[in-house]
């Protein structure tokens, strides 16, 4: 039986876009204001706000630590990297934005946290 191997790919160089993470962090500040607004016309059970609103500061006090983390050099920025926050490629007529290079890893190695 013939085993194929695919051809080795070099490490890509990634960065993390501050404008993506903080358009993500928006959009869950928006969160929480929805759920409370929710909360506040009883269109929700106060429980489920209260764990909605818990879950969803929780997430953005933590992305926010780590961002700061990012930015001052103390934390890695692939630890940081996901799709959502993921450089493309500047286009034409982009606004600026701030991007965090996270170091080259071998392809199909995870990270270590």
């Amino acid at each position: 039986m013939k085993v194929s191997r695919a051809p080795r790919r070099e490490p890509t160089q990634k960065s993390v876009s501050v404008g993506y993470e903080l358009l993500t962090l928006e959009h869950a500040v928006e969160g929480v204001a929805a759920l409370v607004e929710m909360l506040r016309l009883g269109d929700l059970d106060d429980r489920d706000a209260e764990r909605g609103v818990s879950a969803l500061l929780a997430l953005l006090g933590c992305r926010v630590r780590d961002l700061g983390r990012v930015v001052r050099g103390a934390m890695p920025a692939d630890l940081l990297l996901a799709p959502h926050n993921e450089a493309m490629e500047a286009m034409k007529g982009d606004d600026p934005d701030v991007l965090l290079p996270a170091p080259a890893r071998p392809p199909g190695r995870r990270r270590q946290r």
